[in-house]
């Protein structure tokens, strides 16, 4: 930002970046992708600096450092692309303005050249060996380019902010103009750099089968961002304008202030995305490839869907087989070979065209289900083996350092067996002692569920409360916690629980209306109740049951006229319904 513009653009471009809730999350994981931001970003001054100054030092470290990048991410093509774009530009501007005669116009793209053929000539060993260890497509479904895909895109740019997010696409578009007056090269740099590798990336996505994740294009992140405080320094350079002639400290206070808004305003649209990633779960891989490593049998095998590389990375020595797969078929196949079966599920295999089959046919064949958060299920099966059969050898696994894997587990495996009540206590105990909050709102919330079927109104209340601690914004949760109040005899505390969901989290769903209708009745206030009832059965029309309790809702308020339509509605919708002849009987008495 500095060397394009000014100190406080530099300042602004670099605030932004370090409180971007996308940079944070990426820069935290020891994986390429912020390595990759950071090797672009250095590569790209040290071609400005090697321009304004060419030595074989400068251009040296210019391919040391595009070599690192090759190394890091295939998309460096595309970076390298850019700089010689820029390159392009930047001597023919300077030719037309007699200024590369003055500077020497062969001696600065000759060595771009050559620095660009050395970090390639570099990363040609890999291509080879990438060449040769190449598998195939993927099996993941590829993305759609189209504007719901860019609206994402420039939604995570934005910080996640519903609201905000354009604001600061608006300011990118506007810095990229003004700049574009002064330096066109640099301009035509930055706007190629965040407008470019998105088709790209897509259509390379769709090319080897694999699905699209933002992380692709966190590299982008930094010059969107860049563009953004141009755009600021746009808006602060008029409000000078229009200020007239103040004097200079004035004019870097108004500078200042704009800065310090901007960056309050992006603070506040991130905070929540920043929010949510630290307090979401993470993917232990580690634990996974644990857990593999050291319970594994010669004879077992492991199916990973495309993400053995993942669990390699942790360890490489489990005993068993690891075979990836890609079509449901190999998986139906490794569990009819007879031998113990380690089947991993992840939120990645909603990318498979098959995912609905495959979680379908793991629900058909119960096993063992050790739950390693963030939607991680790592299946222990075998033919001819239920859960209770495969308990025993499962009990004598060394787990990883987390002892709420294990109960976890035994609470699905309860779960599978029907009881209940053990499920219930087994969460209970996982969710005691796991330090992450988003995990024990997951556990406890799978107790609450079961307490809820049992039809334990006190215990799923507790559990509830519980719940809504760790995270108060949530309206399913205060559903079901009002759905207890009403089976403890409660329908006050119910009705304001309902209260909030309707009115402050605008849940305007059938259950809401249905159990609203239901507590205001047990006050005795069926007036009140009959507009839930309406609105809950224009949300479900096939919800039959509720004509007739509309109908004896009415009877309740005393409103005796519409007691027979609703009646009638009801025999007219469900003549042998369950309650058809209890409607037949009511009618008759009204007459």
């Amino acid at each position: 930002g500095r060397r394009t513009a000014s100190d406080p653009v530099g300042l602004t471009a670099a605030l932004l970046l370090a409180i971007s809730p996308l940079h944070l999350r990426f820069s935290q994981e020891v994986r390429f992708y912020a390595l990759f931001v950071l090797l672009t970003l250095v590569s790209t001054e040290l071609l400005w600096m090697a321009w304004a100054r060419a030595t074989i030092a400068r251009w040296g470290m210019y391919a040391a450092v595009m070599t690192l990048a090759f190394y890091t991410h295939y998309y460096t093509a595309l970076v390298l692309g850019f700089h010689a774009t820029w390159v392009v530009i930047q001597w023919w501007q300077e030719h037309r303005a007699g200024v590369a005669r003055q500077r020497g116009a062969i001696a600065r793209p000759v060595g771009f050249i050559a620095a660009a053929l050395i970090a390639m000539v570099a990363f040609a060993p890999w291509i080879w060996y990438a060449v040769l260890r190449e598998k195939g497509p993927q099996s993941f479904t590829p993305p759609t380019l189209n504007l719901e895909l860019v609206e994402s895109v420039l939604k995570d740019y934005g910080g996640r902010g519903s609201v905000w997010w354009p604001v600061w696409g608006i300011l990118a578009i506007l810095g990229l103009l003004i700049h574009s007056q002064k330096r066109m090269a640099d301009t035509i740099l930055f706007g190629v750099w965040t407008l470019v590798p998105l088709p790209v990336v897509v259509l390379t996505d769709i090319w080897v089968h694999y699905f699209f994740d933002i992380r692709q294009l966190l590299f982008v992140l930094p010059i969107y961002l860049l563009l953004a405080a141009l755009g600021v320094a746009a808006i602060a350079r008029g409000l000078r304008t229009v200020g007239g002639r103040l004097s200079w400290w004035r004019q870097r206070l108004i500078e200042i202030g704009i800065i310090m808004i901007v960056g309050a305003g992006f603070v506040g649209v991130s905070l929540p995305g920043i929010k949510s990633y630290y307090n979401q779960e993470r993917d232990d891989w580690r634990g996974i490839a644990q857990m593999l490593h050291y319970n594994t049998g010669k004879q077992d095998t492991i199916q990973l869907f495309n993400l053995e590389y993942y669990v390699d990375f942790y360890d490489h020595e489990a005993a068993a087989r690891v075979l990836p797969y890609r079509s449901f078929k190999q998986v139906e196949e490794a569990y009819a070979s007879g031998q113990p079966m380690w089947l991993l599920l992840t939120p990645y295999l909603e990318q498979h065209p098959e995912a609905g089959s495959i979680r379908t046919w793991v629900s058909q064949h119960p096993g063992l289900d050790f739950d390693f958060g963030a939607g991680m299920h790592l299946h222990y099966l075998q033919v001819g083996r239920d859960p209770a059969a495969l308990w025993p050898t499962a009990s004598r696994f060394t787990l990883p350092a987390r002892p709420d894997v294990l109960f976890a587990s035994r609470g699905y495996t309860f779960r599978a067996f029907g009881d209940s009540e053990d499920a219930q206590d087994a969460f209970v105990m996982a969710a005691e002692m796991t330090s992450n909050s988003s995990r024990r709102l997951i556990l406890l919330l799978d107790a609450a569920l079961e307490a809820h079927n049992r039809r334990d109104s006190a215990s799923a209340f507790e559990l509830y409360s519980r719940a809504l601690k760790i995270n108060p914004d949530q309206p399913a949760v205060r559903l079901h916690r009002a759905i207890a109040l009403l089976g403890l005899g409660r329908p006050a505390e119910a009705v304001a629980e309902l209260d909030l969901v309707l009115n402050r989290y605008h849940m305007d769903e059938y259950w809401p209306h249905r159990f609203m209708g239901d507590a205001l009745r047990a006050l005795n206030r069926p007036v009140e109740a009959i507009p839930h009832y309406s609105r809950a059965l224009e949300l479900a029309q096939d919800a039959h049951d509720l004509r007739y309790l509309i109908a004896v809702t009415y009877g309740e308020s005393g409103q005796t006229g519409k007691v027979r339509f609703w009646l009638e509605d009801y025999l007219a919708w469900q003549p042998d319904g369950p309650l058809a002849n209890d409607a037949q009987e009511r009618i008759k008495q009204l007459h």
